[in-house]
């Protein structure tokens, strides 16, 4: 029999947690059961900027709760929000939150389908690592599989676990990824875009210079 108190999951604050990304975060609602989507109750210390970051294949949204802020969403410059103003970061762009504010800045982070840490993608470690162009053919090789719907073997570094990675890929575009300061641009790097070739809902990001070697396959 199915009670009232089945459909509720009561607040701990004991739950709460610091994580590598400079915040605190209290999980309201993850679970395996529902992967529509998650909600966590978020908050971060006056000054403290929160770990540059992507979600893959994860949407998700901000909701101010308490204190100032300044949202940087994809390398733009960063936007001033409060109290009950939304942010929506779609999958894989890049994201950080800095508390501006005197007191705890406090918010929600609402994601669908539900936050999985496999998602989450250190992009700090991009910032500190200074971009080496590739060699041009290598480069053209990249536009041609683009550009022919062709798949790719890949061996490069994965910088978020640390380890080398060989998979079949199919890659979709290359992007530049550009840093907006208040007076200057700074260069993040070059990016392949592709989704895995088994299941072509699982998609990819790879820094150009991460890229040891790229050799196409007969479709």
């Amino acid at each position: 029999m199915t009670t009232s108190m089945s459909y509720i999951k009561p607040y701990i604050e004991e739950a709460q947690f610091f994580t590598q990304e400079q915040c605190s975060i209290n999980e309201l609602l993850n679970d395996a059961s529902d992967k529509s989507c998650s909600v966590a109750r978020a908050s971060v210390a006056p000054g403290i900027c929160t770990q540059l970051h992507a979600l893959k294949n994860t949407t998700e949204r901000y909701i101010i709760l308490e204190g100032e802020a300044e949202v940087e969403i994809n390398y733009a410059k960063p936007i001033r929000v409060s109290y009950l103003d939304s942010i929506t970061i779609p999958e894989g762009v890049a994201q950080r939150i800095r508390n501006v504010g005197e007191g705890e800045l406090v918010f929600l982070c609402i994601c669908t389908p539900r936050f999985e840490q496999i998602n989450y993608q250190n992009l700090d470690i991009f910032l500190s690592q200074k971009y080496q162009p590739i060699e041009c053919q290598l480069h053209s090789e990249l536009e041609l599989a683009i550009m022919h719907g062709q798949e790719m073997l890949i061996c490069y570094f994965d910088s978020l676990n640390k380890k080398e990675e060989k998979q079949c890929l199919k890659p979709y575009n290359i992007v530049t990824r550009m840093r907006k300061n208040v007076t200057s641009e700074e260069l993040v790097g070059e990016f392949l875009l592709a989704s895995q070739v088994e299941d072509s809902n699982i998609k990819i990001e790879i820094r150009l210079d991460h890229i040891r070697s790229a050799h196409s396959q007969k479709n």
